[in-house]
């Protein structure tokens, strides 16, 4: 394992608007970053089904090769939208936002109990907190990421470690391309839709910051209150 002095971080998500901006910061900020991806190849980085947990434990064992980490960020998310109804795919949109969630933490805490110290920040979103129509599966999933958070955060407190999420609003990523970002808009108050680096300077904050556990941050620019 390659020795190193920079503080480490995995980001899982990374080839996503959020996952990018989150791994450029970091990278930028001093960090040594690993980047984990699904479909869109990243140079340099590992590929991972988060949905899997075989493929999890590879992923992390080729990882942990280069350098154990420090940070782990979960930036990885998918959303359909449609009429409860009418929706057939529970179990893509739980097995990615929420079993993906499960595999990385169980992978990672161990290590991170043996050194007791590490921070672990999982992106939900604002409709975890307040719920959206015809996105009622997304809502649920991403509202059990929130509850995860919070009583891993309880758990781990004892050994050190950090356990936070972020809960974002309406940020600029293919996701939001489904709707009228005008209209969209005009439910924010705040500035408008938020570029994806905001959501990045809160993961960088969270990562760096110690007795900050157990939190849900949500930058939303006050569409949700």
């Amino acid at each position: 394992m390659q020795q190193t002095q920079n503080k480490i971080a995995y980001i899982f998500g990374s080839s996503g608007g959020i996952g990018r901006s989150i791994s450029l910061l970091f990278a930028n900020s001093g960090y040594d970053v690993i980047n984990f991806y699904h479909d869109s190849k990243i140079d340099g980085g590992i590929k991972v089904d988060v949905c899997d947990m075989n493929s999890v434990k590879k992923a992390y064992e080729k990882a942990k090769k280069i350098a154990e980490p420090d940070v782990i960020i979960n930036a990885f998310g998918v959303s359909k939208v449609g009429l409860l109804q009418d929706a057939d795919y529970y179990d893509e949109i739980f097995d990615v936002n929420m079993r993906g969630v499960y595999n990385v933490c169980k992978t990672a805490i161990p290590d991170f109990i043996a050194k007791k110290d590490g921070h672990i920040i999982n992106i939900s979103s604002v409709w975890g907190i307040c719920g959206a129509s015809c996105e009622v599966l997304y809502s649920a999933a991403k509202s059990a990421v929130l509850g995860f958070t919070k009583s891993l955060a309880k758990e781990l407190a004892p050994s050190g470690i950090a356990v936070n999420a972020i809960a974002p609003g309406a940020v600029d990523t293919k996701m939001l391309n489904i709707y009228d970002k005008k209209e969209l808009e005009k439910e924010i108050p705040y500035g408008g839709i938020i570029k994806p680096k905001e959501i990045a300077k809160t993961a960088l904050f969270l990562a760096e910051s110690n007795h900050i556990t157990g939190q849900i941050i949500s930058p939303n620019g006050g569409m949700c209150i």
